[in-house]
């Protein structure tokens, strides 16, 4: 009975930490962003927060995928070195793909953005 119950400990331990490490922190975001964004960091941070809550694997019913939720018709297109729609669940590809989309239609391509929801955003560790 002890071993099961040590089993289930392990078990579920696993489970927390791989749920856990599924969504990116703080500083995993202030890292791509500052790779990827320049001075729009700050603000792409807040678009992927509010898109995907730093879950690189999001995917929306519209197809939209990964921390700056991409379309996958941006691949190839727009974002040449995404070769698959798959790809767009790589945080870096993904964070490529968001510059590209950046630079081609500017920040109200996010509706995040549009809508407002980054109105006095300054950091990602305090959020407001």
């Amino acid at each position: 009975m002890n071993i099961l119950k040590v089993l289930l400990v392990v078990i579920f331990s696993l489970f927390l930490s791989s749920a856990s490490a599924s969504q990116y922190s703080c500083g995993q975001m202030q890292s791509l962003a500052k790779t990827y964004f320049g001075s729009a960091a700050t603000t792409m941070i807040c678009i992927a927060y509010y898109e995907s809550s730093w879950i690189p694997t999001a995917e929306n019913p519209s197809g939209a995928s990964g921390l700056w939720q991409i379309m996958p018709e941006h691949c190839g297109e727009i974002c040449t070195m995404c070769k698959h729609p798959s790809d767009l669940f790589n945080p870096e590809i993904n964070a490529q793909c968001a510059a590209a989309v950046l630079r081609a239609q500017g920040l109200n391509a996010w509706t995040t953005y549009s809508n407002g929801d980054c109105n006095g955003w300054r950091s990602c560790d305090g959020k407001y």
